[in-house]
């Protein structure tokens, strides 16, 4: 699903801070977050759960750039799906106004 690949980059993002668990670790971290992201009234409450159950002796500070650069990411990710699935409707856009 997407949530393994989710947990996937969300661990390699923790590899470069230095800050090691197993991906089977943060794979049942990123569904517990998200469960309590859906759970909760903001998606902010699953992020503050994941980055609590990866602290163990750990700068707080290297878990929150991990997970604001995540949700940077998936941003991202977003904008550019948006895009390229819009260069269609734009084309379709532009062949209906000249009709007009």
């Amino acid at each position: 699903t997407a949530l393994i690949f989710i947990s996937s980059r969300w661990h390699l993002l923790l590899k470069q801070l230095f800050i090691t668990h197993a991906l089977q670790h943060i794979i049942k971290v990123t569904y517990i977050g998200y469960f309590v992201g859906q759970v909760m009234p903001t998606s902010v409450g699953g992020d503050l759960v994941r980055g609590y159950l990866v602290w163990d002796k750990t700068k707080m500070t290297k878990i929150i750039i991990s997970l604001v650069t995540d949700r940077v990411l998936s941003l991202f990710v977003i904008i550019l799906f948006i895009s390229l699935f819009s260069i269609p409707l734009i084309e379709e856009f532009i062949q209906l106004s000249s009709l007009i």
